[in-house]
């Protein structure tokens, strides 16, 4: 006869990378098994994101050198002979952010009037909606 706990890990064998079933949420006896695999699955998320902002990092240095020496010798675009592609230099523009800072330099600039700016985004602010959520947080806790 198989144990609880065999029952609740053979529940959540992956088969292609997804839980097969979750627990009902009545199931407390799942709780322990199902909280441990979900903290697995978080470090091994922050793993593979320490990966991934080193890559990037790691990405951008290497196209902001690229950019430098195609706009330093004045190259458009580039075609590249082993993947049959080209790296093109695209300039955009896009606006600034909407942020706090940039919304009171905006309105303090039209209203000529610093207070009335800060009025004015203090009833923007109280007039947002909230929306309510949860979230699973783990705490270390120091013994």
């Amino acid at each position: 006869m198989e144990s609880n706990q065999d029952q609740v890990q053979n529940e959540f064998e992956e088969t292609t990378g997804e839980i097969t079933a979750l627990p009902g949420d009545d199931d407390m006896s799942a709780l322990p098994q199902l909280i441990t695999r979900w903290r697995k699955n978080m470090d091994e998320i922050a793993e593979v994101k320490v990966q991934v902002r080193e890559k990037t990092k790691h990405s951008k240095t290497m196209e902001e050198a690229i950019m430098r020496i195609m706009k330093k010798n004045g190259i458009d675009a580039l075609a590249l002979r082993n993947s049959g592609g080209r790296v093109r230099l695209k300039e955009v523009k896009r606006p600034e952010g909407l942020g706090p800072k940039n919304l009171q330099r905006i309105f303090t600039e039209r209203f000529n009037d610093e207070q009335q700016a800060k009025d004015l985004l203090d009833f923007i602010n109280s007039k947002r909606a909230s929306k309510e959520s949860a979230k699973l947080v783990h705490e270390s806790v120091d013994v």
